[in-house]
C-alpha cells in the first residue's frame, strides 16, 4: 500500500499546492482536510482499501476516513459543480488517465 499511497498523496496533494509529506501531517487546515479526504476517497475507490487501512495511512481514526470519505461522495452527489467536488472528479479520472497510459 505504501508506494501506491505515498504516490496518489503526492499527486492530490499537488492539486492544492502541498507536498505528499505534508498531507500526511497532523496540521489540518481546510485545504489539507480536503487533500486527505480525495486522497482517502481516491484510493478506496481506485485500489479498494479498507478503512482501517488508510486511517493507518493517513495517520487518523478509521471512523474519520469513513467521515472523509462520506464528504466526498456528499459533494459528488449534492454539488458536482463544487471546487471540492470537481478536484474530486479530477484527482480520479488523472489517476485512471496514468493507469491507461502505462498500459
Amino acid at each position: 500500500m505504501n508506494a501506491i499511497a505515498q504516490s496518489e498523496a503526492a499527486r492530490i496533494g499537488a492539486m492544492y499546492g502541498f507536498t505528499g509529506d505534508e498531507v500526511l501531517e497532523h496540521r489540518r487546515s481546510k485545504s489539507l482536510d480536503e487533500a486527505r479526504a480525495i486522497t482517502a476517497w481516491v484510493l478506496r475507490q481506485r485500489f479498494g482499501f479498507s478503512y482501517p487501512e488508510l486511517g493507518k495511512f493517513l495517520g487518523r481514526d478509521h471512523t474519520s476516513i469513513i467521515s472523509a470519505v462520506k464528504r466526498v461522495e456528499r459533494e459528488l452527489r449534492e454539488r458536482p459543480e463544487s471546487l471540492f467536488a470537481l478536484t474530486a472528479s479530477v484527482a480520479l479520472a488523472k489517476g485512471l488517465a496514468k493507469v491507461a497510459a502505462a498500459e
